[in-house]
């Protein structure tokens, strides 16, 4: 409710609060009802509101607790469909639009609540990196948040935020205790993301924790994103339970929707050739060309030679990347020299009889020679006098 005039905003914000403040002295409000004034309060979010916010969360989180021990206790069944009944978004999203310093330090305080924990983490982490909202990916994980997290550990590596830090001082408790908890997987999930001192002890310990997949998966996808690197073996043992839950069982889009999300993160692990082994692991009458291909585009984080020589495996284990754009896409993006060693192996054969340079970009060769730099032009005639057959040989013209 951003254009709502500032003196009605004002006016609204305080009729708020009073609703707040009537149900509040009229006796133990109910649920539902602190759910929807703090619903009322999150759209014209004000740091007064606060007071309020804070008071009704924890006499929600009070009288769930409440009622969880009724149902359990007592077998009632109408205390166990209302402690079903969780509020938690609401106040979650209550706190990081409010966005205050005293949101800040509710979600902080509550971090270790058995229940509203993962919510309040949630919080504080869009509290503390609000970008996180402002710029949203549409798919994950975000290359470019990984890029950039990459690059700052490499040059700030103690830089952290208060926020990471606290989640993961949190997870460790929680990974220490007798038996270990799988919240610290989902806690450890939120916080990776954020710029903090990284902690490979933890991460490796907690992620071996049995825990459902999607968590792992957040895990591992937030390490990406926070420019760390997942260890390869453990993403694949993960990704073998995850298989042998699905033997024998029909795929449908969703199965298959979460087994490439699960290979979507093989080329950013600490050894991003695993993504052979990882396909191996996928019975072939469910692993489709386009599985393959759009795989490809998360090798753009690796180094130059080591993409050079997943493009060139790629092609080589599944010949059908010959005739794919993107094939040629990420060679186009290697740069001239390696592409040009990429492409005269295909003209040449040794990548397969699939080789078809028009299913690149109309504009390759022109692309290519833009990016020739000093000393590539030499280069090329070299390349080119090694060559064996005539069509590579002939390849001068497409660049002189």
């Amino acid at each position: 409710m951003d254009d709502i005039p500032a003196e009605a905003r004002r006016q609204l914000v305080e009729t708020l609060n009073g609703w707040a403040d009537c149900l509040m002295a009229s006796g133990p409000p109910s649920r539902h009802d602190m759910a929807e004034v703090v619903d009322a309060m999150r759209r014209v979010p004000d740091p007064s509101q606060m007071k309020w916010v804070a008071a009704f969360l924890q006499e929600d989180l009070n009288q769930r607790d409440a009622l969880k021990e009724l149902a359990t206790k007592g077998r009632d069944r109408e205390a166990l469909n209302e402690w079903r009944t969780s509020h938690a978004l609401s106040y979650r999203q209550a706190l990081y639009e409010i966005g205050s310093d005293e949101a800040y330090e509710v979600a902080r305080s509550l971090l270790r609540h058995p229940e509203f924990g993962h919510d309040a983490a949630i919080a504080l982490r869009l509290i503390a990196m609000p970008a996180l909202l402002e710029k949203r990916a549409n798919v994950w994980p975000d290359l470019d948040r990984a890029q950039s997290a990459r690059e700052r550990r490499s040059s700030q590596p103690e830089l952290s935020l208060d926020a990471a830090e606290s989640m993961l001082d949190v997870a460790t408790e929680l990974a220490s205790a007798k038996p270990p908890h799988g919240r610290a997987v989902a806690m450890a999930a939120i916080a990776v993301v954020m710029p903090h001192i990284a902690r490979p002890e933890l991460m490796t310990k907690i992620a071996g924790f049995e825990v459902n997949s999607h968590i792992k998966l957040d895990l591992f996808n937030g390490m990406i994103v926070g420019g760390l690197l997942p260890p390869a073996d453990l993403v694949l043992q993960e990704l073998g339970k995850v298989l042998a839950e699905k033997e024998d069982r029909w795929w449908d889009d969703q199965t298959s929707y979460v087994m490439f999300s699960w290979l979507k993160v093989f080329p950013n692990t600490d050894r991003p050739d695993s993504i052979f082994d990882a396909l191996a692991l996928v019975p072939e009458k469910n692993l489709s060309r386009w599985h393959i291909r759009d795989i490809l585009p998360q090798l753009r984080l690796l180094d130059v030679e080591t993409r050079a020589h997943m493009v060139r495996e790629f092609a080589l284990k599944f010949p059908d990347m010959l005739s794919e754009h993107e094939w040629f896409d990420q060679v186009r993006k290697l740069g001239f020299r390696a592409a040009m060693d990429l492409l005269l192996q295909g003209a040449e054969g040794d990548l397969g009889k699939g080789f078809d340079m028009s299913s690149g970009h109309f504009l390759l060769t022109e692309q290519l020679a833009y990016a020739m730099a000093d000393g590539d032009e030499t280069y090329l005639f070299e390349r080119l006098a090694q060559a064996r057959s005539d069509k590579a040989k002939g390849w001068s013209s497409l660049f002189f």
